[in-house]
Formats: C-alpha cells, sequence, structure tokens
C-alpha cells in the first residue's frame, strides 16, 4: 500500500509521467537553446527550477510607415491597425 500511495503521491506532484509511469529525469535546459533566443531578441522575464519565460517586445518599422504612407493613406493606416492588433511574444521553455 505504501508503494502504491508513493506512486500516486509521484504522479500527482508531476514527479511520474501518468501513462508511462515512468520517473522524469532531470534536464538541465541546453544553453544553447536559451543563447539562440536572446540572439534573437528575447529578454528573460522570469527562471525557475523547471523553466525559463523569454519575452520580445514588438518593434514598430518607421520606414515601412512611411514609405506605405507614400503609397497612400489607407497602407499607412493599415499598417497602423495592424501594429496596434499585435502583441509581444513570449515562450517559455521546460525542462
Amino acid at each position: 500500500m505504501k508503494k502504491y500511495l508513493k506512486k500516486l503521491g509521484e504522479e500527482i506532484t508531476g514527479e511520474r509521467n501518468l501513462i508511462t509511469g515512468k520517473k522524469f529525469k532531470e534536464t538541465p535546459i541546453e544553453h544553447g537553446k536559451v543563447q539562440n533566443y536572446l540572439n534573437e531578441g528575447y529578454l528573460i522575464i522570469s527562471e525557475g527550477k523547471k523553466y525559463i519565460t523569454f519575452k520580445k517586445s514588438k518593434k514598430f518599422n518607421g520606414w515601412l510607415f512611411i514609405f506605405l504612407l507614400l503609397l497612400g493613406f489607407i497602407p499607412g493606416i493599415l499598417y497602423l491597425i495592424y501594429y496596434a492588433s499585435q502583441s509581444d511574444r513570449s515562450i517559455t521553455i521546460q525542462k
């Protein structure tokens, strides 16, 4: 009974896979993967034992906006609407 309760506790806390019944192995987050996101302009927002969360802010392209305004008023307004509808990108990497 104790063995069953121990396995059940591990499944509840997420230490054991519910389907296969195998324990999860602790693997460190790959340094190369983190470095790739940092090189792409992402910033680390939070870091825990099992995860890292990155965030990348949206960027306004002023030259594109001016070019679209020169083409016509409506393309420039459409770009402003597109930019306003975008949100910051966030990614979470888990072990």
